[in-house]
């Protein structure tokens, strides 16, 4: 016992300490993760921010620079003094140029030096003064920038000109950005310029103010360094090499934004850049990726020391906590074995939870089995309950006392019996030994589709299965249509699942239980009326006839023809027949049991027809008689195919056989007298005296037989006769149309011509010739 209480509550220590351990290892490495990841994103969007700050900054100054050169250049001043020599007496003119080029050059702009450039009149100003120019030196100098496809834009250059025309200039900056626009801007001849020059110095004192553990670069159109500050953070050199570059020029997206690590050789780096849209310039910020994760790393190790902590807590946890749970496991475990004897296991238990856990699995086991005894000997005793309903074998008082034991539903206004039974196995894969069976499975289905609030429960009685429907609709319309839904869903679902057809009758609403004898009467007298609406049908009582009288229809004329067709062996037609006289019975609204009598009419009529024929060897005897074969059909397909199959079909077939053999032997008697008596004068009339029959009744059956007439065999006998005796004899022409019967010789040889296309003497010369 000691052993086996030391292993669990190790195992039981292990688990709480896995359980409390895991979730913070978890939820520390989690919480590391996003934090480092909220502050990398912070820090990166903070550089995103920084460098969009100083695109600002710098843009701000070239915009303002290019809106008032802009504006100084349209003004109507200096489109008049760009067509002026600017001589001696128009220093006044020039005195007020020079004047608004001061203005421009502020301190906030940080515009060095304006050059304003005419070149129809040949001169330059700038602060240095007034100078004439050849146009030699616009060639060299200045011809470059009216080549340029832009009327306005900022270039980066080396002074090439500048020294030459201003003193002050040649001490800045070798490098300028240059604002340059062609002149005049609206006009598309260019007779001059108008340059406003910053130096780029200018721009390391704004890329200055950034963060002094990154550096950042200006890069012109070209990726050319404009300004550039903090350098000498880098352990890489990232302009010389042109590594920056190529990673820019491949990073570049749509919108001209991006942020990606680069990694070199000494360190990894994060870029982060912007593309101006206005002049196309790249600013760029590149800070080492250590320096990023700074914040990371002091996170990750206070991250690490709360887990250390808590993880000590667990411990302590996990080592009281087991302690206190495993007591009462013990208590039971000592109650069981006490209680219950051991005995009877097959081998002895792992531990104490295994030995609970089989004492407890036999309980529920045992639990289980009751349950499933008591619940299957409900359901009998509620189909006993209803099948004792419908038979009408209880009292008021005792429906209401197992109504209530049962725990039917009781908010019900109106109940109906709906009487289900299948229409036919015939042509299904079912034998009929299997229709209770399959009336067991539909019990079954309706028991499952008809929710327990809207019916009792379904019962089986004379191959009927029984439902009893609960309904709460006063209104009529809305309370049948409730009820055909739920007869269609049956015979639907039946379909779906058996594949075979059923009809229900409905019977009357009623509102005492007790009168459920009576609706059950009701629908299965409704289910009668299939033998004339047919299969798959839902019929409710309530909208059939009910009539008293005692009146049938028998088509009698439609009967004569189908015993005259069966007389003359006519299969062709008496398929036809049959079934225009059942059509004609069930024609009117009768009720069933006076189609019945109808269809036995027919029945006894025909068995009389039959022996007045003498047919004897019809089989239309079966387990049953043919009464009640009769009685049991239920659809007019049925009484059709019924009537077809077991009278109709081997009789004519019977009739025909006879009336084939004799029509044989009249013709060939008949073919018999033409052969012999060919040139003797012969009638069908004195043929047909001869054989005691009718003309036309020998005409019907010799042409029926033979595919011709008697007189056009006769015709083609004698007129092969004629043929043999022109070939094999001299005979005269006249003497053979004597001896066949033609009145004179010229009536012969009109009609050998018509058969054979030439007259006889023709006919005899070919032939011999």
């Amino acid at each position: 016992m000691f052993k086996r209480k030391t292993t669990f509550y190790v195992r039981l220590i292990l688990f709480i300490l896995i359980l409390s351990t895991l979730p913070v290892l978890l939820v520390g490495t989690f919480s590391y993760i996003k934090a480092s990841d909220a502050i990398h994103e912070q820090v990166s969007e903070d550089k995103r921010s920084s460098v969009y700050q100083t695109q600002t900054n710098i843009e701000h100054i070239l915009k303002t620079a290019d809106h008032s050169l802009t504006y100084f250049v349209n003004s109507s001043l200096l489109r008049d003094t760009l067509n002026q020599p600017l001589t001696a007496t128009q220093f006044q003119l020039y005195n007020d140029i020079r004047k608004e080029l001061t203005h421009l050059q502020t301190y906030e702009i940080g515009i060095e030096d304006i050059v304003l450039l005419s070149t129809n009149q040949e001169w330059l100003m700038n602060n240095w003064g007034l100078q004439r120019i050849t146009k030699k030196e616009i060639d060299d100098h200045f011809q470059r920038y009216f080549e340029l496809p832009v009327n306005s834009t900022w270039i980066y250059e080396v002074d090439t000109w500048g020294s030459e025309f201003n003193e002050e200039l040649a001490n800045s900056c070798s490098t300028q950005m240059n604002l340059v626009k062609k002149l005049p801007l609206n006009s598309n001849q260019k007779t001059g310029l108008a340059i406003a020059s910053i130096p780029a110095c200018s721009v390391n004192k704004i890329l200055s103010e950034n963060s002094q553990n990154e550096a950042f670069f200006l890069l012109d159109e070209q990726y050319r360094p404009v300004g550039y500050h903090n350098l000498s953070i880098l352990e890489d050199d990232l302009l010389s090499d042109g590594t920056l570059i190529e990673a820019l020029a491949t990073q570049q997206t749509a919108n001209g934004n991006g942020q990606f690590s680069l990694p070199l050789s000494h360190s990894t780096y994060t870029v982060t850049f912007r593309t101006s849209d206005y002049n196309q310039w790249t600013y760029v910020s590149v800070i080492s990726s250590r320096e990023l994760a700074k914040q990371s790393n002091a996170i990750g190790a206070f991250t690490m020391y709360i887990s250390a902590g808590v993880l000590l807590l667990s411990l302590l946890y996990s080592w009281v906590g087991s302690r206190r749970i495993y007591r009462p496991v013990q208590e039971l475990y000592q109650m069981i074995t006490a209680t219950f004897s051991a005995g009877s296991a097959k081998k002895p238990p792992k531990d104490e939870f295994e030995l609970i856990h089989a004492h407890i699995h036999n309980v529920l086991d045992l639990n289980n089995e009751l349950e499933e005894k008591l619940q299957g000997q409900i359901k009998q005793l509620k189909q006993f309950f209803v099948l004792n309903l419908i038979k009408g074998h209880m009292s008021p008082s005792e429906i209401e006392t197992k109504y209530e034991t049962f725990q039917y539903p009781k908010d019900w206004r109106q109940l109906h019996v709906l009487t289900l039974q299948i229409d036919s196995l015939e042509g299904t894969k079912y034998a009929k030994e299997e229709k209770d069976v399959l009336l067991f499975s539909i019990n079954n289905l309706v028991e499952t589709l008809i929710p327990e609030v809207e019916r009792l429960t379904p019962a089986l009685l004379n191959n009927t299965v029984v439902l009893i429907l609960l309904t709460n609709v006063d209104q009529e319309q809305k309370r049948d249509g409730f009820v055909r839904e739920k007869a269609e869903a049956i015979m639907n679902e039946v379909r779906q699942q058996l594949d075979i057809s059923v009809s229900i009758g409905v019977s009357l609403p009623y509102d005492d239980i007790t009168k459920t004898q009576e609706a059950y009467d009701e629908g299965i007298e409704a289910l009668k009326y299939r033998i004339k609406l047919g299969c798959q049908s839902v019929i409710f009582f309530s909208n059939l006839a009910h009539t008293h009288s005692f009146h049938t229809y028998y088509p009698k004329q439609q009967e004569n023809e189908l015993f005259d067709a069966l007389k003359l062996g006519d299969k062709s037609n008496v398929k036809d027949h049959l079934d225009a006289l059942i059509d004609g019975i069930f024609q009117k609204d009768l009720h069933p049991s006076q189609y019945q009598i109808s269809l036995l009419r027919l029945l006894n009529n025909t068995i009389q027809l039959l022996q007045t024929l003498g047919i004897d060897s019809v089989d239309v005897y079966d387990k049953k008689t043919l009464f009640d074969q009769l009685f049991s059909l239920q659809t007019i397909d049925e009484v059709k195919q019924w009537f077809f199959t077991k009278l109709i079909a081997p009789s004519v077939h019977t009739v025909a056989e006879r009336m084939d053999s004799q029509y044989r032997t009249i013709s060939d008697q008949i073919i018999h007298i033409i052969q012999n008596e060919f040139d003797m004068e012969l009638t069908l009339e004195s043929i047909a005296e001869r054989l005691h029959y009718n003309p036309n009744y020998l005409s019907s059956i010799f042409r029926k037989e033979t595919n011709i007439s008697f007189s056009e065999y006769l015709s083609s006998y004698r007129l092969a006769m004629a043929k043999k005796w022109l070939l094999e004899t001299s005979m005269p022409i006249r003497e053979i149309a004597e001896r066949l019967c033609y009145g004179n010789s010229q009536n012969f040889i009109r009609s050998f011509k018509k058969k054979e296309g030439m007259t006889p003497g023709k006919y005899r010369q070919s032939k011999v010739s």
